[in-house]
């Protein structure tokens, strides 16, 4: 803490290895939106580094730090849309089909993600912290500034309404969203008119204001669009090779984020050297056969896409990797920078957010980081 106060950087990036993680989970706990628990958690952290010199006692800095992003939480969650959520009813399954048979996996993660939606902030801040961040009684209490009995009540409290839903699902009785389901069948039913009609447009906004967004379904259908139109004549090796190129732009790092002199590279270096147990990797783009890739994609072979993610996430085995890739942003017309799916929120039709993306569409370098490890989770 002393260290960080002078502007160290390494004890700087110390803070943000035990801290952010928690930051992110009590700004989930407040907003029920992971995304934007992840902006809440940058900009909190951001600002208590800012004004660590007013912190008198260093012991406190998790409870401070949990009070700034309550308080930023609170003031984000006021400027965000509102959604669709509802609360959940419980329904027989055949009252409430899945609008695609092959996404019933993905729904019942949705289900049980919904359930912890449904829980109050402070036994979903306590399950994030303990269950999704791992970490330990102590430290999860201290940084909520509670005793660690406080915390063992809420995290069984919490157990225990998921235990309920798990029984429900175990009994064929699925607590379901009637207004997501609808929303996720027009959406199936809208992707049959194509991804660039009005109907679809409208159809996706609908979809992304839904908590959790369906990911999985806007990627398989979007996917599947996408390659059928690069698919309906035979790819000619010039037309493969530019393909592989613009593939590669995105899913590779740029120039500046490759050069240690350039500020986005220097920055990119020291994240790398904040968190070693990461290990670099990027996608081999020579060796990729885009057709087949496209081939796949079209007909849904689930692995289609599985050379974008680390031989041992395919073998299901434990890693960490850290990877540079690009991002998508659009500047608006009031000159802020958001994500093409945050500038649907604003353009009420499909024309409208097109001649927004042509005029302000920009890439944005990043850095990926996918990690798995299996443990078991107390009783």
């Amino acid at each position: 803490m002393e260290r960080a106060k002078k502007g160290e950087l390494a004890a700087i990036a110390e803070l943000y290895r035990r801290y952010w993680r928690a930051a992110r989970a009590t700004a989930y706990g407040v907003t029920a939106d992971l995304a934007l628990a992840e902006d809440t958690a940058s900009e909190a952290f951001y600002a208590a580094i800012d004004g660590l010199r007013d912190l008198r006692d260093t012991q406190r800095f998790g409870p401070w730090l949990r009070t700034i992003v309550v308080r930023t939480a609170g003031r984000l969650r006021s400027t965000k849309p509102k959604g669709n959520e509802v609360e959940l009813q419980t329904l027989p399954d055949g009252q409430s089909p899945a609008p695609n048979a092959h996404l019933e996996q993905q729904e019942l993660i949705s289900l049980i993600h919904e359930a912890v939606l449904n829980l109050s902030e402070s036994l979903r801040e306590a399950m994030s912290l303990f269950y999704f961040e791992g970490y330990s009684l102590k430290e999860a209490a201290h940084f909520l500034d509670i005793p660690t009995g406080t915390l063992k009540r809420r995290l069984h409290e919490g157990r225990q309404r998921l235990r309920e839903v798990a029984e429900q699902l175990l009994r064929g009785a699925k607590p379901m969203n009637p207004k997501r389901e609808h929303i996720l069948q027009q959406l199936t039913d809208a992707a049959k008119e194509g991804i660039y009609s009005e109907t679809f447009y409208q159809a996706v906004r609908k979809a992304l204001r839904l908590r959790p967004v369906p990911d999985e379904l806007l990627k398989k259908v979007i996917q599947k669009h996408w390659a059928a139109k690069h698919i309906k004549t035979s790819m000619s090796a010039e037309k493969e090779r530019k393909m592989r190129d613009v593939l590669g732009r995105v899913y590779g790092p740029s120039k500046r984020a490759q050069d240690p002199n350039h500020p986005v590279g220097a920055v990119a270096n020291a994240i790398r050297a904040a968190l070693p147990q990461f290990q670099p990797w990027q996608v081999d783009w020579s060796q990729v056969d885009v057709s087949q890739m496209l081939r796949n994609v079209s007909e849904g072979n689930e692995k289609a896409l599985s050379f974008l993610r680390p031989p041992d996430f395919t073998e299901g085995s434990q890693g960490s990797y850290i990877s540079a890739m690009r991002a998508s942003l659009v500047q608006d017309e009031d000159g802020s920078v958001c994500m093409p799916y945050e500038l649907m929120q604003k353009k009420g039709t499909m024309e409208d957010l097109k001649k927004q993306i042509r005029k302000g569409k920009r890439l944005s370098d990043t850095l990926h980081l996918m990690w798995k490890k299996s443990e078991s989770l107390p009783d």
